[in-house]
């Protein structure tokens, strides 16, 4: 069981796809877990101040292009935002060549030619960065079980139905039987998934979305009777 939440709490809310009725890929690969809404991330050298999680791909891009400092295994990092913040701390009283690997590229940063041209790479081949990243993932391993064992048992739960107009409370697992019971929707088994939450609500949008929860392709309006349950026929038959 544990393995299992570690995977998905590694991928994000990518799932293994089941073998009947099972949901594909929810989002990218690789991307961080209940990311922290709404950082503000000071460069790691320069004054400059970005908004995550939104501006993450702009940090790491200003980084490069401004300062020639390359993350290695970025995507892999937990917890990035107190990666950068530590780094950021680091780097007020300390250069570059301090922590990082000198590497010698034949180019400028964007793409053009240029003869030996300095770069820095912060990896974990440096035992602090290598500690740092270990100590990150452990925490949110430990955040991700807290909520895991919070989820099974918590019955303040309420939600309405995807695809209908119940309203399930109680256990986020009455949720996941509903979906499967009356929709033949199989998300998962409660005790394999952490932040239900944050999964239902992906889920949601891209239903409102019109992208196919299998195959992610984009419909470019509702099918005919696709939200027939949504009707007063099917508050009729839920209430019998």
């Amino acid at each position: 069981m544990i393995l299992l939440i570690v995977h998905i709490f590694c991928l994000g809310y990518q799932m293994e796809q089941v073998e009947e009725r099972g949901i594909g890929t929810l989002v990218k690969e690789n991307s961080q877990l209940k990311a922290t809404r709404n950082t503000a991330i000071r460069c790691l050298k320069c004054d400059k101040v970005f908004i995550f999680p939104g501006d993450k791909d702009d940090c790491l891009a200003h980084l490069y292009l401004e300062h020639r400092l390359v993350i290695a295994d970025v995507e892999d990092i937990a917890l990035l935002e107190d990666y950068l913040q530590y780094w950021q701390k680091e780097f007020q009283t300390h250069e570059f060549e301090q922590y990082c690997t000198t590497m010698f590229l034949d180019q400028l940063p964007d793409g053009s030619y240029s003869k030996n041209e300095k770069y820095y790479l912060l990896c974990d081949i440096l035992p602090q960065d290598f500690e740092l990243r270990k100590q990150l993932q452990d925490q949110r391993l430990a955040a991700a079980l807290e909520q895991h064992q919070f989820e099974l048992t918590d019955r303040s739960f309420s939600k309405e139905c995807l695809f209908c107009r119940t309203v399930i409370k109680g256990l986020r697992a009455d949720y996941l039987e509903h979906l499967f019971d009356k929709h033949f929707l199989l998300v998962g088994k409660p005790e394999n998934l952490v932040y239900v939450d944050e999964l239902l609500d992906q889920l949601e949008d891209n239903l409102n979305k019109l992208l196919c929860l299998y195959c992610e392709k984009i419909f470019k309006a509702h099918a005919e009777g696709a939200y027939a349950q949504k009707g007063p026929q099917a508050d009729k038959s839920q209430s019998a």
